[in-house]
Order: structure tokens, then C-alpha cells, then sequence
């Protein structure tokens, strides 16, 4: 028997609906390792928040999403399990967009000086000399 016959043969479930919720599982976990790792670079390196407030706000963020499990299934229940499926699907894509206009871990939404801008975190440490600024700082403003 090949390797792949034994892993096919001993290692997945059967199949059928067990198989597909397997592979869905499987998906799942993987797009949460993502998640984890590049929400934690992308407030970290890009939003410059502190290390461990970003912490904090992931653990906080973890503990809503797992209270609310209760009565999210409770609607599921009641309107359907596909229903409430994109619901969810569209409110987590809602909540990454999100991410985009974070400016700091008490200000999520103050806006830019002007469209394009940097936050003023940025251009307040941009102000030293030209080996510590950003390199988006020595470019040139488009005309």
C-alpha cells in the first residue's frame, strides 16, 4: 500500500459529511494560524501599536468572540445554521476591513490629516534625519 492509500485509509474520516467537515475544520484552522500571525505583524509593524497592547486587544477581541458563541448559536437554532453561517461570514469580513483605518489602540477610527497621509505617529518620527525616516517619507509627493 502507497503512502498515500494509508494516510487516505487510516488518517481521514470517511466519506461523505464527516470528510467534508474534516477538510472544513482543517481550512478553518489553518486561516485561523494565519489570521493570528498576521493580525499580531500587521498592528505591530504597520499600525505601530505596542506589542503588548496588541496583545491585549486580540485577547480581548478572543474573549467577546467566545462569549457571544452562547447566543450566536441560539440564533442559529432559530434561523438556521447556513443563514447565520454568512451573517457571521460577512460581519468578520466587515471587522478586518476594519483593521484598515486603525490608528491607535484608544483611537480606532481618527482619521488622517488628509487622504493618503500617513497617521501622525508617522510623520511625527519621520521629522529626524533622513537615515531613520521611513522610506515612504523620502519619496517624492505625487503632483
Amino acid at each position: 500500500m502507497s503512502v498515500y492509500g494509508h494516510i487516505r485509509e487510516h488518517l481521514l474520516p470517511p466519506r461523505g459529511p464527516q470528510r467534508m467537515l474534516a477538510a472544513a475544520q482543517f481550512t478553518n484552522s489553518v486561516g485561523d494560524g494565519a489570521y493570528y500571525v498576521t493580525s499580531a505583524l500587521y498592528f505591530t509593524h504597520v499600525v505601530e501599536l505596542d506589542p503588548a497592547r496588541t496583545g491585549l486587544g486580540l485577547t480581548l477581541a478572543w474573549a467577546v468572540g467566545s462569549l457571544v458563541g452562547v447566543p450566536l448559536g441560539r440564533i442559529a437554532d432559530q434561523r438556521g445554521p447556513r443563514g447565520t453561517a454568512v451573517l457571521l461570514a460577512l460581519t468578520t469580513g466587515a471587522t478586518v476591513a476594519s483593521f484598515l483605518v486603525v490608528r491607535g489602540f484608544l483611537q480606532p477610527c481618527r482619521p488622517a490629516a488628509r487622504p493618503g497621509a500617513p497617521p501622525p505617529s508617522w510623520s511625527a518620527r519621520s521629522s529626524g534625519s533622513a537615515g531613520t525616516s521611513p522610506a515612504w517619507s523620502r519619496r517624492s509627493a505625487p503632483e
